[in-house]
């Protein structure tokens, strides 16, 4: 989605898939709409609460987002994890949403690279793919059948991981799960 200098890339884990992708498109129309980088966190607490009001005294299903953006002015990236009604924080790096979460944060240092040091695309992808198929031994009926990855760079460019690469790359993650619990053993 982009909004003249500013490009933004959506994803959610949602209990509702309908519900997540309809507030989806609600944050990416107000991130779109918001005329600086300083309005957009404000315009999506306002569109989460005005969605979870709405549900009244029902049960409001669970969602979580990520909202990563970048600025061709500022040559700059960042992300955002939001949960309704009104959490909208700024991430430090590599986030996951979802039931995945809690047993793959611990292995988001994988993704960290060292002071002046940065990953190439292909380590980056590989080493998401390996973190999905964590997701999917630890928590596999809460990770979707689907998966999208977006790798946004320190500088603000995007780029969009094929599904069949992403399929390939994933199935090595038996392989090197094995290899690390050789290693630990030795």
């Amino acid at each position: 989605i982009t909004s003249g200098k500013r490009m933004f890339a959506i994803t959610y884990a949602a209990a509702d898939p309908r519900a997540g992708r309809m507030l989806a498109s609600e944050i990416a129309g107000v991130a779109c709409g918001a005329p600086n980088r300083h309005e957009v966190i404000p315009g999506i607490k306002r569109v989460m609460g005005d969605w979870f009001r709405s549900y009244g005294v029902a049960q409001v299903p669970s969602l979580q987002f990520l909202v990563a953006s970048n600025s061709t002015d500022e040559n700059t990236g960042r992300i955002l994890f939001c949960e309704p009604p009104s959490t909208v924080v700024e991430t430090g790096g590599a986030s996951v949403v979802g039931a995945a979460s809690r047993p793959l944060t611990p292995w988001l240092k994988l993704l960290t690279p060292r002071r002046a040091e940065s990953l190439s695309l292909r380590s980056t992808v590989l080493r998401l793919s390996y973190l999905t198929y964590l997701a999917r031994k630890f928590e596999p009926h809460t990770v979707g059948e689907e998966t999208e990855m977006i790798v946004l760079s320190n500088r603000g460019s995007f780029t969009y991981i094929d599904r069949r690469e992403l399929r390939q790359a994933e199935s090595i993650g038996e392989k090197v799960d094995t290899l690390l619990l050789d290693m630990a053993r030795q």
